[in-house]
């Protein structure tokens, strides 16, 4: 068995196989002859195809390596390699396919079979067979041994003689070991001032000073100076006569002791003017269409506890809700009191004065119904405490009876919430609301809801007459003075989760603790 190498490409006749010129017949492969025939020849053309062309002395057939079936060639025919062989049979080729294993094919002139070189057995090749060429690792998988004389990289030189130098040495080469000189060395030309000070040189004698000395020169030793000197500040006997006023820094140059209490006078160096109860004027006057959800009045009560709002002329069709927030983003109606003394938190759509106990950080009226026509005029005053009464001495004449009463003690309701919207009626008469203290211990913000209901409320139903958060992982604690928040009715409380007044949202067991003190 021969394996082939790639020889010089012949051109061949794609019609017939034989060589372009057409002088000479089709050669074979092997290096072998004989038989009457033409022996299998091994090809390839323009496409890249590897191909036999089988001369059986009348016409030539191709057969595809790749498919084991008829082909024609496309292009120019080439001859991609030869090797030993002879009579009718192709010689032994040397092939590789897609998985790159090398092997030969044997063509015994009926078929051809794939020898694999690794395992010297019958082998079917896999994708694409092209011709192979070994590589310089595969020619070398065996180490071969070398032999003669070698010389490693760096020899050692041994010196029997002299080594004659030409030229001058360099300074480097010179330096390489210290060299000691010995005897006189003459210096041309004037030495620098750092040859000079290698070593400190002694100087005797008197030297010329020309020009002043400046200061450094003159204190390189301290020099010792007598006389009579004054120090910065000198003491003072007897009168100083002082022209002007003092300044408070000269005054206060040393500290003054009080004794003795200070008078109002002194201790109010600065008149400090007193207000007592004051109220800041609120209004809203516009004549015409006005837009629904329009802010008439937005007040802020951080210094505000009582609220009076009094509707003069409502526009047509116009309504408007009094509504408090802590955040200007959620707003919940207020509860108020009419001139008449009862309690409401709808909307206002006639004339009347409200009284409006503050609850939270801001309080506004709020147009909820759009007016078509007429003049909505709205008046009032805010105020940090309930307005103070003068008190004056009255003479009384004839019996004056007195009669004393026990003072009241309100009702404590307390609640842990329950796993619900905690629908509870407190009273189911008319009553009214002392104070409200709650803490939340949820992630989120509870809502309790108060109604003017003589029973429980049916929640998501009954419309709450007041909304008050409760912070998450927070408490509130909120007082409605000596006249409390009076509901007709009865009083009734929910707690959910979110503060819309149809929500039915449950809270958890134990998020909510829940005092109404009330009457």
């Amino acid at each position: 068995m021969h394996v082939g190498s790639a020889p010089e490409a012949v051109k061949l006749n794609s019609s017939n196989g034989l060589p372009i010129d057409g002088t000479n017949p089709l050669p074979t492969t092997g290096g072998g002859g004989g038989g009457g025939s033409l022996a299998d020849v091994l090809l390839t053309d323009t496409a890249g195809a590897l191909f036999v062309a089988r001369d059986n002395g009348t016409t030539v057939t191709y057969f595809n390596l790749n498919t084991n079936a008829v082909y024609t060639p496309v292009g120019t025919i080439y001859a991609p390699s030869s090797g030993g062989g002879g009579g009718s049979a192709l010689a032994d080729v040397l092939l590789t396919d897609g998985t790159g294993a090398l092997f030969v094919s044997r063509d015994n002139g009926i078929s051809v079979t794939y020898f694999n070189l690794n395992t010297n057995a019958v082998y079917t090749p896999s994708g694409t067979i092209k011709p192979a060429t070994l590589t310089d690792a595969q020619l070398r998988a065996t180490a071969l041994p070398v032999s003669g004389i070698f010389y490693q990289a760096t020899q050692p030189v041994s010196i029997a003689a002299s080594v004659s130098v030409t030229g001058p040495l360099t300074d480097t080469q010179l330096r390489a070991v210290a060299v000691p000189v010995s005897g006189t060395v003459t210096a041309t030309g004037p030495l620098t001032d750092t040859q000079l000070r290698a070593t400190a040189v002694p100087v005797s004698g008197t030297l010329a000073v020309t020009g002043p000395l400046t200061d450094t020169q003159l204190r390189a030793t301290a020099v010792p100076v007598s006389g009579t000197f004054f120090q910065a500040t000198q003491p003072v006997s007897g009168t100083v006569t002082a022209t002007g006023p003092l300044t408070n820094t000269e005054l206060r140059a040393t500290a003054v002791p009080v004794s003795g209490p200070l008078t109002n006078t002194e201790l109010r160096a600065a008149s400090v003017p007193v207000i007592i109860n004051p109220m800041t004027a609120l209004s809203y006057n516009v004549a015409g269409v006005i837009a629904i959800n329009t802010t008439l009045i937005s007040v802020d009560c951080s210094q505000v506890r009582t609220i009076t709002m009094q509707c003069v002329s409502m526009g047509t069709t116009g309504a408007v809700t009094y509504q408090f927030s802590n955040d200007q983003v959620t707003w919940t109606n207020a509860t108020y009191q009419n001139s008449t003394g009862t309690t409401a938190s709808g909307t206002i759509t006639a004339v009347g004065i409200s009284f409006i106990t503050v609850l939270a950080r801001y309080f506004r009226v709020q147009l909820t119904t759009a007016t078509t026509a007429g003049t909505t005029t709205f008046t009032g005053f805010s105020a940090d405490r309930p307005a103070n009464l003068p008190i004056t001495t009255q003479s009384v004449t004839g019996t004056v009876t007195a009669t004393a009463t026990q003072p009241f003690t309100p009702t404590a309701s307390l609640l842990s919430s329950a796993a619900t919207t905690n629908a509870t009626s407190v009273k189911a008469t008319a009553g009214t609301i002392y104070a409200i203290s709650a803490s939340n211990v949820g992630a989120a913000a509870a809502f309790l809801k108060i109604f003017n209901l003589a029973t429980a409320p049916t929640v998501g139903t009954s419309v709450p007459a007041l909304t008050i958060p409760i912070p998450a992982t927070g408490q509130i604690s909120l007082e409605f003075g000596p006249l409390g928040l009076r509901f007709g009715t009865g009083i009734s409380f929910s707690i959910t989760n979110l503060i819309a007044d149809a929500d039915t949202t449950a809270i958890v067991a134990a998020q909510v603790k829940l005092i109404i003190s009330y009457v």
